[in-house]
């Protein structure tokens, strides 16, 4: 079972007796079935925002982010968009999956389960953007990786360098068949391609203008 895009639309398992917390940052509310989760997640929030500020990116919308023991399907996280939500799975269910998160598969559980919140709060950020065809989930998915991507630390990050030595990756080379065929590659070929430009951050913010964008109307 190879690794499911993070923006797949499931409904989940929700947390019994679950604990709740608002987070100082006034982006998330914590939901969890300890506190310890919740602690977690307020903290990876707050590290997210330091990410996005890095390069003046806007602070998503409020949102809900709980922490699942499953979902329906194979997947990590979700960003319900229209409902203000982000469910991922717990660190302990994450780890139980280890073998089959694909591309993120070396990156430690803890450090893993804090790039998850990244990239769904990168979707929410995304959501907020303009979109010219039916779905732009090829260009949201570029930017959540790529961010997701850039997170990570040098160690972490050290498979995704080491991929852009197969050489450069053209433009059409990033399309929704790729995403949906094979994520892992999806993944890596953003970001060996993020990497041949000039500023990725004028990428980021081109994007969320509507602009450097990888979605297509299909005849």
């Amino acid at each position: 079972m190879r690794f499911a895009f993070l923006v797949t639309f499931l409904f989940s398992a929700s947390a019994t007796d679950a604990e709740l917390a608002v987070c100082d940052n006034g982006v998330a509310t914590a939901q969890a079935e300890s506190a310890q989760v919740t602690e977690q997640i307020c903290k990876a929030v707050d590290d997210a925002l330091a990410q996005f500020a890095k390069c003046d990116l806007p602070t998503p919308v409020p949102l809900t982010i709980e922490a699942v023991s499953s979902f329906d399907a194979p997947c990590v996280g979700v960003f319900h968009c229209g409902e203000a939500k982000i469910e991922l799975l717990t660190p302990d269910a994450l780890d139980a999956q280890r073998q089959q998160v694909g591309a993120f598969s070396h990156i430690p559980t803890d450090r893993f389960f804090a790039s998850i919140i990244l990239h769904e709060l990168a979707h929410a950020m995304f959501h907020q953007a303009p979109c010219l065809f039916d779905t732009c989930a090829t260009s949201s998915e570029y930017f959540s990786y790529t961010l997701q991507i850039a997170a990570l630390s040098e160690k972490d990050r050290a498979p995704f360098e080491a991929f852009r030595n197969d050489g450069p990756v053209a433009e059409d080379g990033i399309n929704p068949m790729l995403l949906f065929l094979a994520p892992d590659s999806f993944a890596r070929r953003a970001w060996t391609h993020l990497n041949q430009q000039p500023d990725s951050c004028a990428v980021w913010h081109g994007m969320l203008r509507g602009e450097n964008r990888f979605d297509y109307t299909l005849p």
